[in-house]
């Protein structure tokens, strides 16, 4: 384990981000396979494995695009970007002195010029391309194409709208619920997630947008939304 996950206020931020990361998979029918407080990919002190495929891709995302099925692929891509940036958006919600000396005060603005802008312009082989908001704006780039004023536009909208959605009092109390777990748990398979969020959501089926307001329903028409899939992993 990291040791900077010995700290009480990091180990809480790190276990609500990744149940933040881990709500969004729940939120949008993708399974959760583990969550593990011990250490994930490129170093991170912690990270979710859960279901992949376009929504997390780049390079699936464009394909898609060129191909023709662009309105699909930027749904799907707005649903990667939700779930990639729930983390950051946890982040700046329990830390926010962390980063907001200096910088804009729009937590996501301030982000991309931490993790993306400012070693692009100086270090472009120090970007870590494992980081959420780093992956972000490659997802963005791959919807609309890179570095184009709509891709920024896109990746914005993406920040509200994730903002919004873990705002909202029942997606929270789903996130709390598993972030609460999280802190005393070195790890967790993803049926016991799944269990706990269903839990906390009130019900075992038909989590999808479609028990929240209309505006998210509308915001991602895609038919397979409508119900929510078992978890396949556990």
């Amino acid at each position: 384990m990291h040791e900077l996950m010995h700290d009480p206020q990091t180990r809480r931020t790190t276990a609500y981000h990744e149940a933040a990361h881990a709500a969004m998979h729940f939120m949008f029918g993708k399974y959760v396979e583990r969550i593990d407080m011990t250490g994930g990919p490129n170093n991170a002190l912690a990270g979710v494995q859960g279901e992949g495929g376009t929504w997390t891709s780049p390079m699936l995302i464009r394909a898609h695009v060129e191909s023709g099925d662009g309105r699909d692929a930027k749904v799907e891509a707005m649903m990667g970007l939700i779930q990639l940036l729930a983390g950051p958006y946890i982040d700046h919600k329990l830390e926010p002195a962390i980063y907001d000396e200096g910088f804009d005060p729009i937590w996501l603005s301030e982000r991309v010029e931490i993790h993306y802008t400012l070693p692009d312009e100086s270090h472009p082989d120090e970007i870590d391309e494992g980081c959420d908001v780093v992956r972000a704006v490659r997802i963005a780039f791959a919807a609309y194409g890179e570095d184009s004023p709509r891709s920024w536009g896109f990746l914005r909208r993406a920040g509200k709208w994730t903002e919004q959605l873990v705002e909202e009092s029942r997606v929270w109390r789903v996130i709390e619920a598993l972030g609460e777990r999280l802190i005393v748990a070195d790890w967790m398979s993803g049926g016991e997630a799944d269990d706990l969020m269903a839990s906390a959501w009130g019900k075992r089926t038909g989590f999808g947008l479609r028990d929240l307001p209309w505006k998210w329903r509308r915001r991602f028409p895609l038919p397979w939304l409508r119900t929510r899939r078992a978890v396949g992993a556990g």
